[in-house]
């Protein structure tokens, strides 16, 4: 619900002229909580929707389909350089288009009882929050909008930039009974930046893959080339759940690198 004091300011604002309804003042924060580049709903709004999408979440606990809630955290790979580049109105533009692309992809089976479903928080970073029956349709719901971004964006009939444009996302569900928004949110964002660092253009979930741990702790800490920690990442990818063969090839992956 819209504050009381917002909504006492807003008929100061504009008079006694009329009801002003919880409806009305919802549309005024909308107007308020864009980001300025985009227009799409920002962090400010997402914390607004929260309570609706805690309140949904546990809503579809019981459901038939046995739905969860997931959070893909986008980032816009390499957006410094475009704006090097191109200059800053061709990244604006290309933030744009992203956003809207995302918004496009995301069909009425994927999103939540809510009034949007993807924020642009700050810079190149968005998320989406969607609903699926398990990480599997998750996961390629995530797919789905990484390739109609770089396949769009290439589109200038259709009013892009022309430019191809990459994202990783990072995806992660929400448990609403079991923790916070903000858990699974740097959880997704952890993701994303696995997604990067084993090359980009891709998406990552820590949530089922057992390497996840061993990734944070010593693949990826400080220090480590993303070259090398992409080459390791790709050598021991096929060993999962299998402890033995994953050792083997890992040791063998980093015996190569010396040989470099």
């Amino acid at each position: 619900m819209t504050s009381d004091k917002l909504k006492q300011r807003v008929i100061q604002i504009v008079g006694q002229e009329g009801p002003v309804t919880d409806e009305f003042l919802r549309d005024v924060d909308l107007e308020i909580n864009k980001n300025p580049v985009t227009s799409m709903p920002d962090g400010r709004q997402l914390n607004q929707d929260l309570e609706n999408i805690v309140n949904y979440g546990r809503r579809i606990g019981d459901h038939p389909n046995n739905e969860k809630i997931y959070i893909a955290m986008i980032d816009i790979d390499y957006f410094g350089d475009v704006n090097k580049i191109y200059g800053e109105h061709t990244g604006n533009q290309v933030l744009v288009d992203v956003n809207k692309i995302i918004t496009q992809t995301l069909r009425e089976d994927d999103q939540l009882a809510n009034k949007h479903n993807n924020y642009h928080l700050h810079g190149e970073e968005m998320v989406a929050i969607y609903r699926c029956r398990n990480l599997d349709d998750a996961l390629k719901v995530a797919e789905r909008i990484r390739k109609e971004v770089q396949k769009k964006s290439q589109d200038k009939n259709q009013g892009y930039t022309g430019l191809e444009v990459t994202i990783s996302l990072g995806v992660a569900e929400y448990n609403t009974e079991m923790e916070q928004y903000e858990a699974a949110q740097d959880r997704a964002d952890k993701y994303m930046q696995v997604a990067k660092k084993e090359g980009r253009n891709r998406i990552y979930s820590g949530d089922e893959d057992p390497l996840y741990e061993f990734k944070e702790k010593y693949l990826y800490k400080q220090g480590i080339s993303e070259a090398a920690a992409k080459y390791i990442a790709e050598s021991v990818k096929g060993a999962k759940g299998l402890i033995g063969k994953t050792l083997t090839q890992l040791y063998s992956a980093v015996q190569k690198m010396k040989n470099k």
